[in-house]
């Protein structure tokens, strides 16, 4: 179960122009970006939140809301914030099951547990969005906001894809989780515009491939 709203912001001490200002940077990233991140050639990567990393240390990384770097003190060393849409915020929220638990539920309890993730998901992104537009507009000019050049932007698609294919491969487990959620993906572009239900309804579909 799973619900995102977007990219989180490439953060950089300096203007990311094209492909090499990664490939040759002490980059961090979260969970499978950091797959994501070796696929494209970054040398030097780090798990920012499974090891213990000083992110001042950092070239570039990704991983933090505009919020939460204002939190961390963070916006005044890494002023350049690129991504595909550099003016849009973000939020995400995954919550893991055990499958036997889960196969253990009534589908009355599926269902309760169902509604309450899409709850929190919905006011921690509402909550998230809300607080990253404040701090970028008191940031004002402070925030740099770039566009994600077009080599970087075409070598982590590759790279995601390649990411995608180990994960099909590791196991039939991993085949149907990643099998899963590229059929929602398609199926729901644009999901948390449609509606959180919708989503669900997809998802449901997917997962019953």
């Amino acid at each position: 179960m799973i619900g995102d709203d977007g990219p989180l912001p490439l953060w950089s001490k300096a203007p990311l122009t094209g492909l090499d200002d990664l490939t040759g940077a002490a980059v961090g990233s979260v969970g499978l970006g950091v797959h994501a991140m070796r696929a494209l050639g970054v040398g030097t990567v780090v798990d920012i939140r499974a090891e213990a990393v000083d992110l001042a240390s950092l070239d570039v990384f990704e991983g933090l809301s505009v919020a939460q770097m204002e939190s961390a003190g963070l916006l005044a060393s890494f002023a350049h914030m690129t991504t595909p849409n550099a003016g849009r915020r973000t939020a995400a929220l995954s919550v893991g099951i055990n499958l036997r638990t889960w196969n253990a539920l009534s589908d009355a309890q599926k269902a309760i547990v169902e509604r309450c993730i899409m709850a929190e998901h919905g006011l921690n992104r509402t909550i998230s969005m809300h607080q990253s537009a404040l701090t970028l507009q008191a940031a004002g000019a402070a925030i740099n906001r770039h566009a994600m050049p077009t080599d970087i932007w075409d070598a982590q698609i590759a790279a995601a894809n390649q990411v995608m294919s180990d994960i099909f491969a590791a196991s039939t487990l991993d085949a149907d989780v990643a099998g899963g959620y590229l059929f929602f993906i398609s199926d729901v572009a644009g999901w948390s515009e449609i509606g959180e239900a919708a989503f669900v309804a997809a998802r449901k579909g997917a997962l019953g491939q």
